[in-house]
């Protein structure tokens, strides 16, 4: 998802990893030139919209971040 703070210019990344024992993890982190960089990633509220909206690209990450943000699949809050 590229960003922009000021002059600064970058590409924050969301990545579905699965494990050898399928356990499902969520690496978030920040790209500069095309080199993945780690450290904190701030995203703005319409930073997450845009997130929200590109997710629907990728059921099998918004069904992992759903369960993080206690949706169902169906998409409906738990709770």
């Amino acid at each position: 998802m590229p960003q922009r703070a000021g002059e600064k210019r970058f590409t924050t990344r969301v990545e579905l990893l699965e494990t050898t024992g399928a356990e499902r993890l969520v690496r978030f982190s920040y790209a500069t030139s095309g080199s993945a960089r780690r450290g904190p990633v701030t995203l703005r509220e319409r930073d997450l919209e845009k997130l929200a909206a590109l997710l629907g690209r990728t059921p099998q990450l918004e069904r992992a971040l759903g369960q993080l943000l206690g949706k169902e699949e169906d998409g409906t809050n738990r709770g």
